[in-house]
């Protein structure tokens, strides 16, 4: 549930902090169809903070599942995917609102 959660979030990031080249996907497609979007929804500021709490929820319950369930470890791929997902947005974000980028 967390990294659901999380997932949707750096989903709906891309969606209205990307390009369609640079997030791989159609952009503001839920603005323009008057959708959702958790990270329209809300407030810039917190975004960041709720996401990585969400992060660190979902990691310390992956923490006691595996400690009951080794077999389950291929689950820290999907969630090594979903950091390099993150910082390839936030990084991309971050340098649109430094001015880096044209």
């Amino acid at each position: 549930m967390y990294w659901g959660l999380s997932y949707q979030i750096v989903d709906d990031l891309k969606d209205v902090l990307l390009s369609e080249v640079e997030a791989g996907k159609t952009v503001a497609h839920d603005v323009l169809l008057d959708r959702p979007n958790l990270a329209s929804a809300i407030e810039f500021q917190a975004r960041l903070p709720r996401l990585t709490r969400l992060l660190h929820l979902g990691d310390r319950t992956l923490d006691r599942l595996l400690a009951s369930r080794p077999t389950l470890e291929f689950l820290g791929k999907l969630r090594s995917d979903l950091q390099a997902e993150l910082v390839r947005v936030t990084h991309n974000a971050t340098e649109m609102t430094m001015g880096v980028r044209p």
